[in-house]
């Protein structure tokens, strides 16, 4: 059963700098007063027992999570994001689980073997555990095993590979 579910943001702000190119459709950004410049604000109401993280895209396929998990208390949340000088395109939405953890950071929420905080910090899904096989460096080392050795997935100088440490790596 998957515990994962998708839910629109309901307020989406946006304060662009003016040279922001023409082929943003502008008129489905909204700038909120007193809003900065260069920032876009995401407001949500946050049921108590759920947990909620942020996914952001520029092509509606490759999703990765903003390194940020909000836990709700029944309250709004408000979480503010620095838009980049050379920002183009991009899409945001909420994904929540009713799976709540005292540390959020510290729990594996897609079951892939692998803490949130440590995916967070190396730029993978912490709701996708199919990034756990992954090999991004080409250290053919995957994700699972970079994280269980100490080392960085993005840095294949980090590692030997498994044939110069005399191994061999299965998977299932």
């Amino acid at each position: 059963m998957n515990p994962w579910r998708s839910a629109l943001v309901i307020v989406f702000s946006c304060a662009l700098s003016t040279g922001l190119a023409a082929a943003v459709v502008v008129d489905e950004l909204k700038a909120d007063t007193g809003q900065v410049e260069g920032t876009m604000t995401l407001t949500w109401y946050a049921r108590s027992g759920q947990t909620y993280f942020i996914l952001t895209t520029e092509d509606l396929e490759a999703w990765t999570s903003l390194p940020v998990v909000e836990v709700g208390a029944n309250a709004m949340i408000e979480y503010t994001i620095q838009i980049p000088a050379n920002f183009t395109k991009g899409f945001w939405r909420l994904a929540v689980t009713d799976q709540v953890a005292a540390d959020p950071y510290a729990m594996d929420f897609d079951g892939d073997g692998i803490p949130t905080a440590w995916e967070l910090q190396h730029g993978f899904n912490p709701l996708f555990a199919g990034d756990a096989w992954g090999d991004p460096d080409g250290d053919e080392l995957t994700n699972l095993a970079e994280f269980r050795l100490g080392l960085n997935p993005r840095d294949a100088a980090t590692a030997r590979t498994p044939a110069q440490m005399n191994f061999t790596l299965y998977s299932p």
